[in-house]
């Protein structure tokens, strides 16, 4: 006998960065970077990760670091911010922000 079943649809995160911020230490050694990242999955986050890479002039990555998460649950439609202290150097011509969430 066959009978009919509701499918229920994946529900999965979408991790998109809103604002990303950098502010140099007071000495200019250091640079700090604060991001804020919204959910506009339709899942929630069990476990994220953010990971930023610094690039120069020449698109060759020049430092790679992982940054820490306020939290790592992220409902849908909820926002999270992250920061990350890395060298400040003179090369660097741009980040790239990538998150894994799961």
């Amino acid at each position: 006998m066959l009978r009919e079943e509701a499918v229920q649809p994946i529900e999965q995160p979408q991790l998109e960065i809103v604002d990303l911020q950098e502010t140099p230490t007071a000495d200019k050694k250091m640079v700090t970077l604060t991001g804020t990242l919204r959910n506009r999955g339709t899942g929630t986050t069990k476990t994220l990760r953010v990971r930023v890479d610094a690039y120069n002039q020449d698109d060759a990555v020049v430092l790679s670091a992982e940054a820490t998460p306020t939290t790592e649950i992220v409902p849908p439609g909820a926002t999270v911010t992250f920061t990350l202290t890395m060298e400040n150097r003179r090369d660097v011509a741009q980040y790239h922000v990538e998150t894994l969430a799961r």
